[in-house]
């Protein structure tokens, strides 16, 4: 397929899995339990049905292709040789809520990668979009043809700590130790920056720091700074759902001082 081909692709079920979900935001019925999903996590009501959107999506528009999601894994059509990587609901429980900061996340890749066990990597990405479910907002991008977002996107050039705006992530996670590592980085950007938990890794990225980059933290993988979008960039580096792309680590100590460690 043309590069323009795998746009329309990624970015139409973008669309077709925000036009389901958006009318669920909110919605108390959304929050009931429908069981659990492939990775481990609780499938909500809305989950089940922009599952559903996306089954029926794949088999319209995309039948020889297969997809990996959250709730179902791999749905591997015979003879597939590529794979959509998607998580209709990146952002559930704030959805739920009736909240924004909620995404569709699509990525494209061959099924035959670099990962370990020949699956796909990161590096393997061919386009990806990522959409705000609330307001529409859309990242999309070809591996080595930039970025395109409804948004400027540009990386700040802050050094100081203290004026950081982050975001971490405590679902499923043991908040006391979290936030023994964290404690010492919240005080100090906290008043002169910010730090937010908005439930939602693509979120992070695309709606609490505008026309700048956002470092996330993750307890199972330390420091990420990524573009706002989680799409490959035109430097060939990419991201995607669950990307850790580059990354620097920081290893807090009590005696740091809020300009110890860059992200």
């Amino acid at each position: 397929m043309s590069a323009s081909a795998d746009v329309q692709l990624v970015a139409g079920l973008a669309r077709r899995l925000r036009e389901r979900v958006a009318p669920e935001l909110g919605s108390h019925a959304g929050r009931a339990h429908a069981g659990g999903g492939e990775g481990g996590d609780v499938t909500f009501a809305v989950d089940a049905a922009a599952e559903d959107e996306l089954e029926a999506f794949m088999a319209g528009e995309a039948p020889r292709c297969a997809y990996f999601s959250e709730d179902r894994g791999l749905v591997r059509p015979d003879g597939a040789e590529r794979v959509l990587v998607v998580d209709p609901i990146d952002g559930t429980r704030p959805a739920m809520a009736g909240l924004e900061a909620a995404c569709v996340s699509v990525a494209l890749a061959p099924l035959a990668g670099a990962a370990p066990g020949g699956g796909p990597a990161m590096g393997d990405v061919a386009a990806a979009c990522v959409m705000e479910i609330k307001s529409g907002k859309r990242f999309v991008s070809v591996r080595g043809r930039g970025l395109v977002a409804d948004d400027p996107v540009r990386l700040s050039g802050n050094t100081d700590l203290r004026r950081l705006f982050w975001t971490y992530g405590l679902r499923g996670r043991p908040a006391r130790a979290t936030m023994e590592v964290l404690g010492d980085l919240v005080d100090a950007s906290s008043v002169g920056g910010g730090t937010f938990e908005l439930g939602s890794a693509c979120f992070d990225l695309t709606g609490s720091s505008p026309a700048s980059s956002t470092p996330t933290w993750s307890p199972a993988r330390g420091w990420s700074r990524r573009s706002r979008a989680c799409a490959p960039s035109s430097s060939g580096s990419a991201t995607g759902p669950c990307s850790t792309t580059p990354r620097t680590t920081w290893r807090p100590r009590r005696s740091a001082s809020p300009r110890a460690a860059a992200c």
